[in-house]
């Protein structure tokens, strides 16, 4: 399948917006220059998101949780923070979380009519 051009990708952004617009009539140049603009910005984007990702997954092939091909190493048993086991601040947050869990579970719920709707007009 053959990729569209520069220009056929501006020109079909260009009517798109055109139409958009309720076929605005004498502002083809507007378009024409927005759909330039659009299509740049999100090349740009797309160059970004592609640089990122490649580097975040540089970083984790090189972490030192993964290994020598990329996958995650058994860390099952290990208790040093970085090799698969939670950090201090992790487990801080997953005992608050859980209190807040069941603190949630052993109060009492509203029930009947119009349970947890106050002032309600009927």
């Amino acid at each position: 399948m053959q990729e569209k051009s520069k220009e056929e990708a501006i020109r079909e952004r260009a009517y798109r917006l055109w139409e958009a617009d309720e076929c605005r009539e004498g502002s083809a140049d507007y378009y024409w220059y927005l759909a330039i603009e659009l299509l740049d910005e999100e090349a740009q984007f797309s160059k970004e998101m592609s640089q990122s990702l490649l580097a975040s997954a540089n970083a984790r092939q090189h972490s030192p949780t993964t290994g020598q091909n990329g996958a995650p190493k058994d860390t099952a048993g290990t208790d040093a923070p970085g090799e698969g086991a939670l950090g201090p601040k992790d487990k801080e947050r997953t005992t608050r979380a859980a209190q807040r869990s069941k603190a949630k579970a052993s109060s009492p719920k509203a029930t009947g009519v119009g349970a947890g709707r106050r002032n309600a007009v009927t």
